[in-house]
């Protein structure tokens, strides 16, 4: 049985911060309970083997850039104003996304035997790669969620995200499997969790099918083309650094960097379900009012750049002595590491409620030039910081090229705001 019509929220901004304390704050127990479990990876693989199962998800995440943008933001978008999307255009979506994901597991593949190629890490590769299209399929259906107004789902899946993952890989760490045996837990944790959501979404909310149709699919790539090559360049300049990192000083010092960036995901989640939680609203006021979107947006954004700010300055004070007691000696040089990279966190923060403002106007197509500059600016950058000063040189790419995006996001929004632009699904 298909829902009716969601109603509008009255209090959006009170909406906003429910929907986005209740995401957000299940997203950063998802991610501090992986932070935690990452201490008995890195304890129980080692630096050699903690690094090659770093730099396997680190590369994956990128690669999922195809299932993470694009169609998921345009289902959000759409299936918040009008039910008719979940027969209409989500099935499509559903399509194109495995499709999409396919085409990324061969270049996983391709590119995990690069840096250190040998028959271990090949088949290794292959194993990650399996993940991306139940992970594709989980991400638009979690868009459906948000898009009904049903975070809470999103929310409980996120939680069970973790403890899947814990209850699988525990058993392979017991049994000596190493690194390959975790690898193997990530991927079949995610298809139980994706199959579990879409038996979730077929009873609560509608039934989801896929199925490929010329116009949904037209439309889908007319508007989610622009979102998906954003989306992949942002997962370039966001997680090129380990790539970059591991071929300049090898697994090592990408254990080192991947512990501090543990946290920073941790809170970069926290800030993009802020971001999850603003584009449905963003999205009915700009087909009502956009002028009222446009003060919603700025308003949030102020209180969001407060919030960040706040949470950075108490992280740079602590940093250090919280890595050294947490990971041990090995990894002390992880705690300077964060300190740098906490400085992104109040730029992303703001500039996730920037990009879904642009996204609720229809002027997503400006997304692609900012975020595949910032890909092109960070490859720059961590190419000529990495090989000199390491992970050092890898946080600092990251905060110049944060800067960057956020700078680009407001002067795009600006421009938006003087031509008074509107949402228009139809070209343009």
């Amino acid at each position: 049985m298909t829902e009716a019509s969601r109603p509008r929220s009255l209090r959006p901004g009170r909406t906003l911060w429910l929907n986005a304390a209740q995401l957000g704050g299940a997203k950063v127990v998802n991610r501090g309970l992986g932070f935690l479990w990452s201490i008995v990876l890195a304890r129980t693989l080692g630096l050699s083997g903690f690094g090659e199962y770093s730099y396997l998800i680190a590369l994956v995440v990128l690669t999922s850039a195809f299932a993470e943008s694009g169609f998921t933001s345009i289902v959000s978008r759409d299936v918040s104003g009008d039910s008719r999307h979940l027969s209409e255009t989500v099935p499509t979506a559903l399509a194109l996304t495995i499709i999409f994901n396919i085409v990324a597991a061969a270049i996983t593949v391709g590119i995990g035997d690069l840096s250190a190629p040998s028959y271990t890490r090949f088949w290794r590769a292959v194993l990650i790669s399996l993940y991306l299209p139940a992970n594709g399929v989980f991400n638009v259906v979690c868009a459906v969620f948000r898009g009904r107004d049903r975070f809470r789902y999103d929310s409980i899946f996120n939680v069970i995200h973790f403890l899947s993952f814990a209850a699988l890989s525990a058993p392979a760490l017991a049994l000596g499997w190493g690194a390959t045996g975790v690898l193997a837990a990530f991927v079949v944790r995610m298809y139980l969790v994706a199959g579990a959501a879409v038996l979730v979404c077929h009873y609560s909310i509608a039934p989801l099918q896929v199925g490929l149709s010329r116009p949904a699919a037209r439309y889908l790539l007319q508007e989610g083309l622009p979102l998906m090559l954003s989306g992949v360049a942002a997962q370039v300049y966001i997680r090129i650094d380990i790539v970059i990192l591991s071929f300049a000083m090898g697994t090592a010092a990408v254990a080192i960097y991947s512990v501090a960036t543990r946290f920073i995901d941790a809170l970069t989640t926290a800030a993009g379900a802020l971001g999850f939680a603003s584009l449905p609203l963003l999205a009915e006021m700009w087909l009502d009012a956009p002028a009222r979107a446009r003060r919603f947006a700025a308003k949030t954004s102020r209180r969001t750049l407060l919030i960040g700010i706040t949470g950075a300055v108490l992280g740079v004070a602590v940093a250090p002595f919280f890595i050294g007691r947490l990971y041990g000696r090995d990894y002390t040089p992880a705690g300077h590491v964060l300190q740098v990279l906490l400085l992104v966190i109040p730029i992303y923060a703001v500039s996730q409620i920037l990009t879904n403002l642009i996204i609720a106007a229809g002027r997503q197509r400006v997304l692609m030039w900012i975020y595949g500059g910032a890909a092109a600016v960070s490859v720059l950058l961590n190419v000529g910081l990495a090989p000199r000063w390491s992970y050092y040189g890898s946080a600092v790419a990251a905060v110049i090229t944060a800067l960057m995006v956020w700078l680009a996001l407001q002067r795009a929004a600006m421009a938006m705001n003087k031509a008074g632009s509107a949402r228009g699904i139809p070209s343009d």
